[in-house]
């Protein structure tokens, strides 16, 4: 009896909370202006907006919204400002060689206006080329090679601006971090290292390749997110409005919080699994059995599905012992899980 008011005092709480954030972009949206050129510092992560306008917010400072997922706006933590030591590049350029492979350690690349790849190259050396680009730098210092693309306005791009980002073959990396706000993002490039921290806030964004990194940290925001080939020891990902596909997603452990989008995994995870889903769609299919884990469901008013059970209820807490050494630890709140396998029990 207690598990079951405490499942139904959660879903009261959802209820008043998904009223108050309501009225709070309203209020918002009233008067939020968008960001000029003199602002550098952008929204770093969307992590389960309400809606696409929600972008478009730029001084909301935090929104608590359903399930514990929080909307954060981090200023501190994607910094873009312009380093006067190096030149502005604006317009045409091509395959500007800027460091050898040897040189660089870490990749810092945060694509604020228009469309980027990056591409394998052959020749040793990080390069560059763009067309009808504006105002973006690339440089190498400190065994760190930056791409920055700055804003012309917020959540809106001025210009047809394509960059390319060569990166040399078999490069094995410290820390790689990726933030896409532009029109699109494309990643065709093999990738390995310690750390990716990867944020999509918004565009058409797709990586293939092989990636391996020991730590993975990925946030999703609006738009639409493609990764085909991940490999990793660990994989945190948080996904807010957009629609998210995982292919060959190879990980020991793994972590999801899902707000009002849609995603798909498709892979194996070695180790545990936890999930949790607000008010999104949560599809994947997994390589082992569905006995080759044990279950731990809670939820209110969710359509759950684990192999050939449908589990769905206004409220429900379910364990499933299967003896198995992993588990996979699920919340839904008001959305829906689909939990697939490859192999028959």
């Amino acid at each position: 009896m207690k598990r079951h008011l405490k499942s139904l005092f959660k879903v009261s709480m959802a209820c008043i909370t998904m009223g108050t954030i309501a009225m709070m972009v309203g209020l918002l949206l009233g008067g939020a202006g968008e960001l000029s050129r003199e602002v550098k510092e952008l929204v770093h992560v969307v992590r389960t907006g309400v809606s696409e306008t929600v972008e478009r917010i730029p001084m909301l400072e935090s929104l608590t919204n359903i399930n514990g997922f929080t909307l954060v706006v981090d200023k501190d933590e994607v910094s873009v400002d312009m380093n006067e030591q190096y030149e502005t590049m604006n317009g045409d350029y091509v395959n500007i060689e800027l460091a050898e492979s040897s040189e660089v350690q870490n990749l810092n690349v945060s694509i604020l206006n228009g469309t980027c790849r990056i591409v394998s190259t052959e020749s040793g050396y990080y390069g560059v080329s763009s067309t009808d680009a504006d105002d973006y730098q690339c440089y190498a210092e400190n065994g760190t090679l930056y791409l920055n693309a700055f804003p012309g306005k917020f959540g809106k791009v001025e210009e047809d601006a394509e960059i390319v980002l060569y990166v040399p073959e078999n490069v094995i990396l410290d820390k790689a971090y990726i933030f896409c706000s532009g029109d699109g993002f494309s990643a065709e490039v093999p990738l390995k290292g310690k750390e990716l921290h990867l944020s999509s806030i918004r565009g058409d964004n797709t990586f293939y390749g092989s990636f391996e990194f020991d730590e993975v940290v990925m946030n999703i925001g609006v738009g639409s997110f493609e990764m085909n080939g991940l490999t990793a020891g660990d994989i945190k990902l948080e996904v807010s409005t957009a629609e998210a596909k995982f292919k060959e997603l190879y990980s020991e452990g793994l972590s999801v919080n899902l707000g009002m989008g849609s995603l798909y995994i498709e892979g194996d995870i070695a180790g545990n699994v936890e999930l949790n889903c607000g008010m999104g769609s949560l599809d994947m299919k997994l390589m082992q059995a569905q006995n080759s884990y044990n279950y731990d469901i809670s939820g209110s008013a969710e359509s759950v599905q684990i192999g050939t059970d449908t589990l769905a209820g206004m409220v429900m807490e379910r364990w499933i012992d299967n003896g198995s050494q992993r588990l996979i630890t699920l919340s839904c709140a008001m959305g829906s899980v689909k939990i697939e396998f490859a192999q028959p029990d």
